[in-house]
């Protein structure tokens, strides 16, 4: 009877004992943030902190620390579901690109000046590279721009459109004017792109320097000599030779359109900014959209 009393005390006292190591651990361990199904732990908090002010004046609150950590989870659950991972080779990868194309010394100046070590860095990066890769499979075809939006903003902003016949054309001079011929056969040649010709010219060396691009203009505001030779043209076609300061010139035409020269010079800029504004407000309402969809607690 002593001896199952006994051995019932032991018993309660080891019961005792792992209760209280539990205790103790989940002091120690404690959960700080909760997303669906994992938890960031107070020790990850600690460490985050200490790597993250280690040789920086960084300076935020605890609240400001877990939040990171917490988003960073965010967006690591949501990585994954999409097949987006960023490992530590990558990071070390990309780290190393840097260091190879600005030199070490240069590298740890910048870091330096921008607050940052290398544990930030790689932090930082981690998040960057896992927004631009979800943003660009969220975006992926989501977003159109009419024409009309375009010019409706350049009016806003810009000024007025005022259209008209416009040519864009490339311009160049034979290097000497024994290899016309040579430069006309290449641009007889319908088996090649635009590309490829202008390549042999250069190779073979029959052109002076790289053609330039006159960028679009009123033919009208060209000489009677020039107007009357490229206003039948067609697109991609050569014309030419044109004597030009006694020089053999040609002109290969781009484009033909009916439209504004500055507004045309700013159209891939303005719907850059478009795109860019269009994306902002998307992406703010599908990241609020998944932040609903998910179980987050904050337990700091």
């Amino acid at each position: 009877m002593k001896f199952r009393y006994f051995s019932f005390f032991l018993i309660l006292v080891f019961f005792t004992l792992a209760t209280s190591c539990k205790s103790n651990t989940k002091i120690i361990e404690g959960i700080v943030g909760v997303i669906n199904d994992e938890i960031i732990l107070l020790t990850e908090l600690d460490n985050h902190i200490i790597q993250s002010q280690k040789n920086t004046n960084l300076d935020k609150d605890k609240n400001q620390f877990l939040k990171e950590l917490m988003d960073l989870k965010i967006l690591e659950i949501q990585g994954k579901k999409m097949g987006i991972i960023v490992t530590n080779e990558k990071l070390e990868e990309i780290i190393s690109e840097i260091i190879k194309n600005n030199g070490e010394e240069k590298f740890n100046e910048e870091l330096t000046k921008s607050n940052r070590n290398l544990y930030r860095l790689k932090f930082e990066l981690t998040i960057q590279m896992l927004q631009e890769n979800i943003s660009r499979i969220v975006l992926k075809n989501k977003i159109i721009i009419s024409e009309k939006e375009i010019e409706k903003y350049y009016e806003k902003n810009i000024g007025s459109i005022k259209k008209q016949n416009l040519i864009r054309m490339l311009s160049m001079s034979a290097k000497d004017k024994e290899f016309i011929d040579e430069i006309l056969d290449i641009f007889n040649n319908r088996e090649d792109t635009l590309d490829v010709k202008l390549a042999k010219l250069a190779e073979r060396g029959y052109i002076k320097d790289k053609p330039k691009d006159l960028g679009y203009v009123n033919p009208k505001e060209l000489s009677s000599t020039i107007y009357d030779e490229i206003i039948n043209s067609k697109i991609e076609e050569v014309v030419g030779p044109i004597k030009i300061q006694d020089e053999a010139s040609f002109f290969i035409i781009l484009d033909k359109t009916y439209s504004d020269a500055s507004f045309l010079l700013a159209r891939e800029d303005i719907k850059n900014t478009i795109y860019k504004n269009k994306s902002i407000k998307l992406l703010d309402s599908w990241f609020s959209d998944l932040r609903k969809s998910m179980y987050i607690s904050q337990r700091l």
